[in-house]
């Protein structure tokens, strides 16, 4: 009767621990997906070419750059979820144009990075994300130039 008792409980004690596993897998999973959506979430859907060029300094976070091409068809999905270009932040924009420049330069990957060559112009959309409009130091900005239909992504982490 004893034996049957301890063969039920480790029975219990294993469908616990293949719940808590199966559990745990789940849980890990939608973390993954949930963390996945967030970073693509403001790449907008839609475009038909995509560069990456990434640099990752030994012990010294990560500059990224990308490069999604669209057609002038997709303007418009840019207008409710990014911010129009104005007088007011073409200044601010372009200090994390030139920062992110200068991170280029000092990686010797300025052949690959050719957004300092945009004019930021009214109309256009942008987003940023910052520790300090003055001082850049980790930033995210996407810039979508109409003209050209490309959307930049300069990360420096």
């Amino acid at each position: 009767m004893n034996n049957k008792k301890n063969n039920k409980r480790k029975q219990i004690k294993k469908g616990l621990l293949y719940t808590l596993l199966a559990l745990l897998i789940v849980s890990l999973f939608w973390l993954i997906i949930v963390l996945i959506d967030h970073i693509c979430s403001n790449i907008i859907y839609g475009y038909y070419k995509g560069e990456a060029f990434i640099q990752h300094p030994f012990f010294q976070g990560r500059d990224e750059y990308y490069k999604y091409y669209y057609t002038e068809k997709d303007d418009n999905k840019f207008d409710s979820r990014y911010n129009k270009v104005t007088k007011e932040n073409i200044k601010t924009i372009k200090l994390f144009q030139e920062d992110f420049k200068k991170a280029m330069e000092r990686w010797n990957k300025l052949d690959k990075y050719d957004f300092y060559d945009i004019e930021i112009e009214e109309n256009d959309y942008y987003l940023l994300f910052t520790d300090n409009l003055d001082n850049p130091y980790l930033y995210e900005l996407y810039y979508y130039d109409t003209e050209t239909h490309i959307l930049y992504l300069l990360h420096i982490s």
